[in-house]
């Protein structure tokens, strides 16, 4: 995963899957990331259907996560 998104605090995509499940009713609700990094929960709650919204000041993180989350959320 941290070749698909390199950041020095990346979550697995396993433990982001259960929290974003844990959170959010099935189905339902919207994933807001304020310091997404490289995209890591938010391709979490693409890999869940979820709809999100990510925010990162950083815009090498922004380019990072733009490549990064369809690749994460395609993870088995």
């Amino acid at each position: 995963e941290r070749e698909l998104a390199p950041h020095p605090t990346l979550k697995p995509q396993a433990f982001l899957r259960h929290v974003v499940r844990a959170i959010l009713p099935l189905g339902e609700g919207v994933v807001v990331d304020p310091f997404a990094g490289s995209g890591s929960t938010l391709a979490a709650a693409a890999h869940l259907g979820y709809e999100s919204r990510g925010v990162e000041i950083d815009a090498q993180y922004v380019e990072i996560a733009k490549q990064a989350i369809p690749a994460l959320s395609r993870l088995s």
